[in-house]
């Protein structure tokens, strides 16, 4: 049914651009009518066909994730309701992004906090003991996900459309597993922190 809907379609090249990408520190402040301060952290990343995109993915994790160091950092001792890392790999480009929520009075030192967070990780690294709770919590994540048809699927067309790949759960989990300290010493290398653009959402002063 689908050959004869498409019998007469006619393809098509395609080229897509990838220019180079420059990273703005320029942030923003904006205000609206609320009662705590918000603040959005952006940072170059890695592609999602870049070999370090995993590793960027578990690294965000140690740093941003539940029981992570921006949890004990900030949230813990109530500096922050929230304070997460994240790391995305689109085409041709990635990103880490992040987030917080605090008092307004409080803002100021909670930034602070953050990028003190993420500058000992790029001065000092992570700990063996913290890859590998997180790799292997990412693992039985991956696994319990990829019991669902709708999940699978979805991965294995996004791997296709992007990559032009098939990876099966096999090939995802090793991946992950194939994560060393070394890696992530060399993505560190880079210093993807050093420059974040920052944005935050404050409340209007009465």
């Amino acid at each position: 049914e689908a050959s004869k809907l498409t019998a007469d379609w006619q393809p098509s090249i395609v080229q897509r651009q990838y220019p180079p990408l420059t990273p703005s520190t320029e942030g923003q402040r904006l205000t609206l009518s609320a009662a705590r301060a918000q603040a959005a952290l952006l940072m170059p990343g890695f592609a999602g066909n870049d070999p370090r995109c995993v590793t960027a993915s578990l690294l965000a994790q140690i740093i941003g994730d539940a029981n992570s160091r921006l949890y004990w950092g900030l949230v813990d001792d109530g500096l922050c309701d929230e304070a997460s890392l994240e790391h995305t790999g689109e085409d041709g480009l990635g990103a880490f992004y992040g987030s917080l929520s605090t008092d307004p009075d409080d803002l100021p030192e909670a930034l602070e906090r953050y990028r003190s967070v993420l500058r000992d990780v790029q001065d000092h690294g992570i700990s063996q003991a913290e890859l590998s709770r997180t790799k292997k919590k990412l693992e039985v994540s991956l696994a319990l996900r990829f019991e669902t048809p709708a999940s699978r699927l979805l991965t294995f067309a996004e791997d296709w459309l992007a990559l032009n790949e098939y990876r099966s759960v096999a090939d995802l989990l090793e991946e992950v597993r194939g994560v060393t300290l070394e890696s992530v010493a060399a993505l560190l290398e880079s210093r993807p922190f050093d420059m974040p653009c920052i944005t935050t959402l404050e409340p209007i002063q009465r």
